[in-house]
């Protein structure tokens, strides 16, 4: 987690496609944050849920939406469904 105060240095570096974060995270002040210390905040570590496959994301909308969530993944499904049947 980074604070926003990078952001612009974020997308400075995006705009230069920089993409990866090693390369403009260099000169950012870090702390490694172990396992361990999101527990008491977020038990389940759903805040550092990584999301890299379109599976990674159906599982992510399926914890949102059973946590109450109101979500957007489900237009998606819809898009998904539309576009493989023009294939």
């Amino acid at each position: 987690m980074y604070s926003k105060k990078y952001l612009v240095s974020v997308e400075k570096a995006l705009a230069n496609r920089k993409c990866r974060p090693v390369e403009y995270l260099a000169n950012v002040r870090t702390r490694m944050v172990l396992e361990d210390e999101f527990y008491p905040i977020d038990p389940g570590l759903l805040s550092i849920f990584n999301i890299n496959t379109p599976e990674d994301y159906e599982k992510a909308c399926r914890i949102f939406e059973e946590a109450g969530g109101e979500s957007h993944c489900e237009y998606r499904r819809i898009d998904q469904q539309q576009n493989n049947h023009l294939l």
